[in-house]
């Protein structure tokens, strides 16, 4: 770059060579170092000018036109009809149609898994294979076992069941505990204490209580 005058602005390559040179011949400054080519980018109030130009003395320099500048008549009369302000919220909005047929197919596939679910459950129970409680070896006959048991007194943990040989009905002091209609077997909890049932807990299953007979 060059000055008003044509002048060069800052150091020479004959400067620089010269700096080169006396760091080679052993030239040395004040402070004993050999002179660096970097002080002729540096100066003191003695470089500055002593009559500076005053701004309209300077050179008009034409403003910088390029793709990114422009003025006020570049400007649409009439802008086009777009949603670009909205930034993200317009591309959200642009993808709620897919959302929604998303939402919409999980939503009926809940469902139509809650209904299989409950339609395959209902269908083993219904079509189930009845097992016996306790295994018997074939020819056994228990048609004259009593199935009825008798609890007078302490805590135990007692099961119903309809499947032979189970019981079908607990005869405690002061009631009779049999199946509710309908369920197949049922496990309680009780105590007896003095000839009453003090404290009785069904586990699993439907139990009807009937009263004692005097």
């Amino acid at each position: 770059m060059r000055d008003r005058d044509g002048k060069p602005e800052g150091p020479t390559l004959d400067d620089l060579s010269a700096a080169d040179d006396a760091a080679d011949t052993g030239d040395r400054d004040s402070r004993g170092l050999p002179p660096s080519r970097h002080d002729h980018y540096s100066g003191d109030t003695s470089q500055l000018l002593d009559d500076p130009p005053e701004d309209d003395e300077l050179p008009d320099v034409a403003p910088r036109r390029d793709n990114h500048s422009g003025d006020i008549d570049q400007l649409l009369d009439d802008p086009p009809d777009t949603d670009y302000h909205r930034g993200r919220f317009a591309g959200y909005q642009a993808g709620s149609r897919v959302r929604k047929f998303v939402f919409i197919g999980l939503a009926l596939s809940s469902i139509a898994a809650v209904i299989t679910g409950y339609w395959y459950i209902t269908y083993l129970h219904a079509n189930r294979t009845p097992q016996h409680a306790v295994p018997l070896p074939d020819g056994t006959d228990i048609s004259k076992r009593s199935r009825t048991m008798t609890w007078s007194s302490g805590q135990a943990r007692l099961g119903l069941t309809r499947e032979p040989p189970g019981l079908l009905a607990i005869e405690l002091p002061d009631r009779t505990i049999r199946l509710a209609p309908g369920c197949d077997s049922a496990q309680v909890r009780l105590d007896v204490v003095d000839g009453k049932t003090v404290k009785m807990t069904v586990l699993f299953g439907d139990i009807v209580e009937e009263p004692a007979s005097p």
